[in-house]
């Protein structure tokens, strides 16, 4: 599944993605796997720590960790719902930034992310 979502939303809005599980920012969804990029959730921390990617390139982002995680950017681009254990979401920046973001669930996990 992919939701087409472009702009920022209202927080209400957000936080009922969040709730849901939808992708609410530029490109967002679920995936079993991708040749582009990975970012990993191990031992409750994002590896790599700072991610450079392309613009329209699919992150994906794979849980390998045991517990339930998030995935969102600070300022509320892209907000995805759970990720399972072993599971995986994926999701496609169209414009170039820095983007901030952090596990939903786990508010001291943070990351870097750069789309040029």
């Amino acid at each position: 599944m992919v939701d087409r979502v472009l702009g920022r939303r209202p927080l209400r809005w957000a936080l009922t993605a969040v709730l849901l599980g939808v992708g609410s920012g530029v490109v967002g969804g679920c995936g079993s796997g991708s040749s582009g990029p990975v970012l990993t959730i191990k031992n409750f921390a994002f590896h790599p720590h700072q991610l450079v990617i392309k613009t329209g390139q699919t992150l994906t982002i794979r849980n390998e960790d045991g517990n339930l995680h998030g995935f969102a950017t600070d300022n509320g681009v892209v907000v995805l719902g759970a990720v399972n254990p072993g599971g995986s979401r994926q999701t496609v920046f169209t414009k170039p930034g820095t983007y901030t973001y952090h596990c939903t669930l786990h508010l001291s996990m943070k990351g870097v992310l750069v789309v040029r």
